[in-house]
């Protein structure tokens, strides 16, 4: 099932709506449904049901659907946990035979006004609520450096972590991370320190052992934790993506580096084997619908035939939904922004010490509606007298969530209402491919600095902006970063061109770029099964790069020769996560930094929006032309 990103915003009651991605589903509003179907269980089996949410970013507010109706919000999903655990601790054929454990696969607080104004401090309050068990942290969780919603950078390297450190330090519940290390704790077996790449912590000398008992771990990072649920030892191994530095702020994380995700899960794996009968894996990382690395990964470590070392794997940070079987290990992802949820129930037989897998249910991408069920819960969702009943409960929303969301809307509303302008028609934003909205956004930033050219991260822009009026915190939705505008430069024709080049190729994996000043031709066809596979068109072919008045910079005609005005070069706006080398642009960083003091995109467009407002047709412009025969893909989640 494709899944059509179309984050919306609109103003209702107290404050604004989240948006997110929707989904072509069958959901049923109140209609006639069977009853709920509880699973069988024999004298000596066991239910651990496993409740998942991944990538929430902030979203503690319901979610207007493609319907304009409402779902999600931490609330609705609090009361249906509950739901869930009283339900199942009732039903008489389980009882204490049955049990839940809640958790989350990372990226919790970066998205939204309301929960970045407190960095984080709302989500995880209602996530304490909630009473979740573990999550893991994901790399926008590591965005915040400094306390301070709009300190970008503090210059003190003691500081990089101080919002993380303070908010986990809140929460009711372990956040896990078993790769996540300091760099310079990575010492050899002699204590010899290892100097290692942030990325993987991959020793510099390939000849180095690690020895990962020296390696220390962030103070706020948790080990993974056995929960005993219902009479069985559940093991929970969080795991934080490889290459989060390269997504998030650089410095935030200049003193970590993140393990590799297969050899830090058989390594934890191997230290609990006799501690727990059932292994779950959280990570912050995940498929897409044409990319299946992780799928792949989860099935060496069940092969056909073979020991298992996994029985569920909850992933995230793809933003899809897919409920996936990798040799009998159910795999899971559940979208974004808080709208949707996953469940996997796990027979275990007692007497056998095995699970029963004939029984094993796993379900992801579950609709979470106010007034109604997901077609996928019709197990064990209901409509009663109106009523949304889950295990035969009926849902109640969390008072104390629904307290702390009014009292932290009435302080954020004064910034969020402020109107900036208007747009003419819904201004869509897509990861690799021309929106009306990254064209205003790159001109919006060459303009402010003005640069010959500016270049965006395509995922950089994370939410679209619906006809009519716009305000701040739809301002916010498209730019929750507190990334800072940088002045690069001189940035020659070549570099130029080397940035072209890689950007095309982008079929979802690597990020896209977005740019002003430029007219750029080229051709890529992200439907040939090599680029579906892995992400990437590597027969993208660059034609033609001319500046706005005309002048040719670069074009792949015979007649020319692939020539490149060399002696020319430019001064270049960007932002500081790409001038550092963000999402693989190393290019960026050869180039001199101009001015890098000029504060923080988002707010400097809000303060010229103040002052004159905008008023944006919705219309492209055609500075990226695509030749390909590629039909046409549905946009990219983040």
């Amino acid at each position: 099932m494709r899944n059509i990103l179309d984050r919306r915003t609109r103003w209702l009651g107290i404050g604004i709506i989240s948006g997110g991605i929707f989904l072509f589903l069958s959901v049923s509003h109140g209609g006639p449904l069977p009853k709920t179907q509880s699973l069988s269980l024999g004298p000596d089996e066991r239910l651990v049901t496993l409740l998942a949410t991944n990538d929430i970013h902030g979203g503690v507010e319901p979610s207007l659907d493609a319907n304009d109706k409402l779902s999600g919000g931490l609330a609705l999903w609090s009361g249906t946990v509950k739901a869930i655990r009283l339900g199942l601790q009732k039903n008489e054929k389980y009882s204490s035979r049955a049990g839940v454990l809640l958790l989350d696969a990372g990226d919790q607080f970066q998205g939204t006004l309301i929960s970045n104004y407190n960095e984080g401090e709302l989500v995880f309050a209602a996530m304490n609520s909630a009473g979740y068990d573990a999550a893991i942290p994901g790399n926008h969780d590591y965005d915040f450096g400094p306390i301070g919603w709009l300190v970008d950078q503090s210059g003190d390297p003691t500081k990089r972590l101080e919002a993380l450190t303070r908010v986990a330090g809140q929460a009711k519940f372990p956040l896990l991370s078993e790769n996540t290390y300091f760099r310079n704790s990575i010492q050899d077996k002699n204590g010899n320190p290892i100097v290692v790449d942030n990325v993987s912590c991959k020793p510099k000398d390939s000849n180095a052992a690690i020895d990962w008992s020296r390696a220390k771990r962030p103070p706020f990072l948790a080990d993974s934790r056995v929960f005993p649920i219902a009479g069985v030892k559940v093991a929970v191994i969080g795991l934080d993506n490889a290459a989060t530095p390269k997504s998030t702020t650089e410095d935030n994380v200049s003193d970590l580096c993140f393990a590799d995700v297969r050899e830090t899960y058989l390594r934890v794996r191997a230290s609990l084997a006799n501690q727990a009968d059932i292994f779950v894996m959280v990570v912050h990382d995940g498929d897409t619908l044409d990319q299946h690395k992780l799928l792949e990964f989860v099935k060496t470590l069940a092969p056909v035939g073979g020991a298992r070392l996994v029985d569920v794997v909850i992933s995230g940070h793809t933003h899809f939904n897919y409920s996936e079987n990798a040799n009998g290990v159910p795999v899971i992802q559940s979208g974004s922004g808080g709208k949707n949820f996953g469940r996997v129930d796990l027979v275990w037989n007692t007497t056998e010490k095995a699970l029963n897998l004939a029984k094993t249910r796993s379900l992801a991408g579950i609709r979470l509606l106010p007034d109604g069920c997901d077609e996928k819960a019709r197990a064990f969702c209901s409509v009663v007298k109106g009523k949304v009943n889950y295990e035969g409960v009926a849902v109640t929303p969390d008072a104390t969530i629904e307290a702390l969301i009014v009292k932290a809307r009435a302080v954020v509303q004064p910034l969020a209402g402020r109107r900036l302008g208007k747009a003419l028609k819904t201004m869509n934003h897509d990861r690799t491919t021309e929106t009306s909205l990254s064209d205003v956004m790159t001109d919006a930033l060459r303009a402010n600095t003005g640069a010959d050219v500016a270049f965006l991260n395509g995922s950089g822009l994370r939410a679209s902006i619906r006809q009519g009026d716009f305000t701040y915190e739809d301002l916010f939705r498209v730019f929750p970063f507190n990334n800072r505008e940088v002045i690069i430069g001189p940035m020659s024709v070549g570099q130029i061109v080397t940035v072209i080049q890689k950007a095309i190729k982008s079929c979802g994996t690597i990020d896209s770029l977005m740019q002003s000043g430029l007219h750029v031709t080229y051709q890529r066809n992200c439907e040939v099964p090599a680029a579906k596979a892995s992400g990437i068109d590597d027969d993208a072919k660059l034609l033609h790069v001319e500046t706005l008045a005309g002048e040719v910079l670069y074009d792949a005609s015979p007649t020319i020769g692939n020539a490149a005005v060399v002696s020319k070069s430019f001064k270049v706006a960007t932002l500081d996560f790409l001038a550092n080398g963000g999402s693989g642009y190393a290019t960026f960083k050869e180039v001199s930094k101009i001015d890098e003091s000029r504060g923080i995109f988002r707010e400097n467009l809000t303060d010229a929006f103040l002052k004159a407002p905008v008023t944006w047709s919705g219309d492209l412009d055609g500075r990226w032309k695509d030749l390909g025969a590629a039909p046409v893909r549905p946009p990219s989640p983040n």
